[in-house]
């Protein structure tokens, strides 16, 4: 392996865990380092997309450098890939609490493999978005679980079983079920239970 490619992979944290020195990303020695960089494969930036989402739910150690910092190092053709801006914009929604934008484009645009990375922070997201809802808006101002499921993309019985987590109180009015904001009782659970994935109703495909 090239000391240059070598070099490039442990600044981008791209080594194998059999290439590391003392599990380090950021290290390997000539005699481990054995894998190369395709620039031309059409998969690269997919799998650089990857390690983008997992800073969602943040599984992973937190970089000595900011994310923006490690974007800076990786070439420009992966950047504007449609999977980095995807994955980009999917964290920035997270963090920003835009989680409508958020639900559609991992409905609408998330590659297979991307959904099954993100699958188990979405009950986390929802939760987020739970918080926020909450903590907004004015008492009376109920918000009705089927409106809400369908920004989330979740069975409204899983909505509603997730509120129940979080401590919030559902009331019924007919056949419509809801939560009023501000709720002392609510909390952030950890941990969350795996998510059932993403629900799309029969209304909002058509």
């Amino acid at each position: 392996v090239a000391a240059t490619e070598r070099a490039q992979r442990e600044r981008l944290r791209d080594l194998a865990v059999f290439e590391r020195v003392c599990s380090d990303p950021m290290r390997t020695s000539r005699s481990l380092a054995v894998k190369k960089i395709n620039s031309q494969s059409n998969k690269e930036a997919e799998y650089y997309s990857f390690f983008v989402l997992l800073h969602m739910g943040c599984k992973i150690p937190k970089m000595a450098n900011s994310l923006s910092f490690w974007y800076s190092q990786l070439p420009a053709s992966i950047v504007r890939s449609k999977e980095m801006i995807f994955a980009r914009t999917i964290l920035r929604c997270y963090h920003l609490g835009n989680f409508k934008r958020f639900f559609c484009m991992i409905a609408d645009e998330a590659t297979e493999l991307q959904l099954c990375l993100v699958e188990p922070f979405l009950n986390e997201v929802r939760a987020r978005a739970l918080m926020y809802l909450n903590h907004s808006g004015y008492k009376l101002q109920h918000h009705p679980l089927t409106h809400l499921s369908d920004i989330l993309m979740i069975e409204e019985l899983e909505l509603e079983d997730l509120c129940r987590i979080c401590g919030l109180e559902i009331s019924r009015s007919g056949d419509t079920k809801a939560f009023a904001p501000k709720q002392t009782t609510f909390s952030l659970p950890t941990p969350l239970s795996k998510s059932s994935g993403i629900y799309i109703s029969r209304e909002i495909k058509r």
